[in-house]
């Protein structure tokens, strides 16, 4: 008789974690001993968090526990669906019973979904320019590709979307979350799958709902940590004194976006001279194309006389020429920064969460001039009749930057 369990007995891997196996064992009639196969599943847990079958101090212990109890029902009730008595059979023709039970029912003509996968990751790289006209790398295809790269990386191999089912993304979730990856990074995932099944409908490449999985299986979310620093710590971190270049650098790089209300890094470093007329900047936004100004406070003039480029009104362009670069370069440190003043791991971006809550928060100032200052959203049918009055903005931001150092 074939009995059916759990166990961990495979190398460890770097990251201290083995992989959490279905072993079979089974004696037949013609067998002078019992024979063993294990099959490998999608969640690794550390020796430590798996005993008498089951995961234990685990965060997710409850999940994994759940996932793993049904692939062993699964595998148990093949072995019982057999029409041959099982003590006939050795271990081997069990198993091949198991492996084609288990295999998924393909369709003849069914497209793979990598193939639709990839048709709209062309399609979307097709067109690299925004509405500003700025030639750049499109983020949205970006993200797809890592769903791919990571989706890729679990299967190994081709999958229908047939195949693609709420079991198939429970799975998916627990080996993802075994391996570190947070309930909202693996939510990504789960909604560009959901975009491809989608995706597949409208270019007929499949009939409305069909292997459609998101009818049961509901993609989880977690609520965000905050990204932004209080009135208090953006005090604290400007009085920090900087020990070394690069630390100062990015501290005053993230004043610099703090004081222009949050401004995008590419839109920031592409800046040059004659985006700065009569004291005012303008330009127009590489993510929505609207064109912004805004009045340049007396603080930040010392700071963008200080990183005075050649060709751009900063040099940090000049020097990497990749605003990607220069953003991570900035994160490093202003994350060191963060460590040091225990606030975070502080970011360019935070910058623009920070202005927005204080100007909220703090100065109370209404939401509708909030928008307006950080440059949300399109324009409307009464924006076209409405003149815009900049001032609005410029006694926002005026406002907030004297909120925060009047106070030092």
């Amino acid at each position: 008789m074939a009995s059916v369990s759990l166990v961990v007995r495979d190398r460890i891997l770097k990251d201290g974690t083995a992989n959490v196996k279905v072993r079979i064992t089974h004696k037949s009639v013609s067998d002078s001993k019992s024979f063993r196969r294990e099959i490998p599943t999608d969640v690794y847990v550390k020796p430590t968090q798996f005993k008498n079958g089951r995961v234990i101090r685990h965060s997710k212990a409850q999940e994994l526990n759940m996932a793993l109890s049904t692939i062993k029902v699964h595998v148990e009730e093949i072995i019982a669906s057999i029409k041959t008595p099982t003590k006939f059979l050795s271990i081997d023709q069990i198993m091949e019973h198991i492996e084609e039970a288990s295999a998924p029912k393909v369709e003849k003509d069914e497209i793979s979904f990598f193939e639709v996968l990839d048709e709209y990751i062309e399609r979307l790289n097709t067109n690299v320019r925004n509405k500003a006209g700025i030639r750049k790398e499109n983020r949205t295809a970006q993200i797809y590709q890592w769903t791919r790269e990571t989706l890729w990386e679990y299967a190994r191999t081709d999958i229908r979307f047939s195949e693609i089912t709420p079991q198939f993304l429970e799975a998916l979730f627990n080996n993802l979350s075994s391996l570190g990856n947070s309930v909202n990074t693996i939510s990504i995932h789960m909604r560009n799958i959901r975009a491809i099944f989608n995706k597949a409908y409208e270019w007929d490449y499949l009939e409305y709902g069909k292997h459609y999985p998101f009818r049961k299986y509901k993609i989880k979310r977690e609520e965000t940590d905050y990204r932004d620093m209080s009135l208090e710590e953006l005090r604290k971190f400007i009085q920090y004194q900087a020990p070394d270049v690069r630390r100062q650098t990015a501290k005053d790089f993230f004043l610099i976006n703090f004081m222009l209300v949050g401004i995008n890094v590419i839109d920031l470093v592409y800046l040059t001279d004659d985006d700065i007329k009569k004291g005012r900047l303008k330009y127009t936004r590489s993510k929505t194309g609207r064109k912004y100004t805004l009045k340049i406070h007396e603080r930040l003039k010392p700071l963008l006389e200080q990183y005075k480029g050649e060709t751009h009104l900063l040099r940090f362009i000049e020097l990497s020429n990749d605003h990607k670069y220069i953003t991570k370069t900035q994160n490093k440190w202003l994350k060191k920064i963060g460590e040091e003043l225990e606030i975070g791991p502080i970011t360019t971006y935070w910058a623009r969460y920070t202005w927005a809550n204080i100007a909220r928060n703090v100065c109370r100032l209404p939401m509708d001039d909030i928008r307006r200052a950080l440059g949300h959203g399109q324009k409307t049918t009464t924006d076209i009749y409405v003149n815009e009055d900049y001032r609005i903005i410029d006694e926002a931001n005026e406002k907030v930057i004297g909120t925060v150092f009047d106070g030092l």
